[in-house]
């Protein structure tokens, strides 16, 4: 399983420490970087997180609020709520292990190099494994509704016998290979049925069935993607008339997927897009919309 080894991603990984030792723990980089979680029973991934500024305290944060009596709110970690779920259906005993992203001061954009990294990381797993990493994407366990946001109140719970599971616990959908390039019309990313090159303007949007997909945008001229995104309705392709183009004559391709793909397929998708389009270019395009 090379997602657990040391080597994964030609990244230098940490060893896995155990949530409950406090000594090991101590070891954990106060550096940026990104970081993974694991079940100590289970040969699959649970978690994959960055952060810009310390690990030890980022991955503190959702250690303590994943070992709490009741689910904790969704901030200040929105991959807390899940592991605790997790946790209280199966008994868990969690591992974590992390990677410091080095020479930071020769990085142009070390926070996008790092979601850049998070995205391929996400993006290879699928791949290695066939399926999405269990807290990623909005995946929630089938029998528990996560809590919200601090300020709204709501702590999630154990469903009642006879609810229906919670819809984010469905099947991932098929990770998309990497194929083509994103200057390529048809043929970019597997299992995608891509429209061609279109002039970005309303009037064209406007006239797309309302269905949720995927879209890019670019320039054909100077060979750059502005950005890659989803969307549940594709007469919303964003048209940014607020970006200076500098006479260029910005285009879109949208991919339409079947009517109310969930959200977590949604998010897969367009974490794959990135992952694949990192891959290529070991950089993210202007705007992400999944940060």
């Amino acid at each position: 399983m090379n997602y657990m080894s040391s080597t994964w991603a030609n990244l230098e990984w940490g060893p896995w420490i155990s949530f409950t030792d406090n000594e090991a723990w101590k070891t954990l980089p106060a550096d940026a970087g990104l970081y993974r979680i694991r079940a100590t029973t289970r040969d699959e991934l649970f978690y994959i997180g960055e952060t810009g500024r310390n690990l030890r305290e980022r991955i503190g944060s959702l250690r303590t609020n994943s070992q709490k009596k009741t689910m904790p709110f969704n901030d200040p970690h929105t991959a807390a709520p899940a592991l605790w779920a997790w946790n209280d259906s199966d008994q868990l005993h969690y591992e974590c292990s992390a990677t410091v992203i080095h020479d930071r001061e020769s990085i142009q954009d070390p926070t996008r190099t790092l979601r850049g990294l998070k995205c391929y990381l996400l993006w290879r797993y699928r791949l290695e494994r066939g399926k999405s990493v269990l807290c990623n994407h909005g995946h929630f366990p089938a029998r528990y509704m996560k809590s919200k946001n601090r300020s709204d109140g709501y702590q999630g719970e154990q469903l009642p016998d006879d609810a229906p599971d919670n819809p984010a616990s469905g099947p991932s959908y098929p990770p998309l290979k990497l194929i083509g390039n994103p200057f390529d019309e048809k043929e970019w990313m597997s299992g995608l049925d891509w429209s061609a090159f279109l002039p970005l303007h309303a009037q064209i949007t406007k006239t797309l069935q309302p269905t949720s997909g995927v879209y890019r945008i670019l320039t054909l001229e100077n060979h750059d993607v502005f950005e890659i995104g989803k969307t549940t309705n594709l007469q919303r392709i964003p048209t940014h008339p607020q970006k200076n183009w500098d006479h260029l004559q910005p285009l879109f391709s949208y991919a339409p997927l079947e009517y109310k793909t969930p959200l977590f397929q949604l998010l897969e998708i367009e974490n794959d897009l990135l992952g694949g389009f990192y891959a290529l270019t070991k950089h993210l395009p202007t705007i992400v919309s999944a940060f």
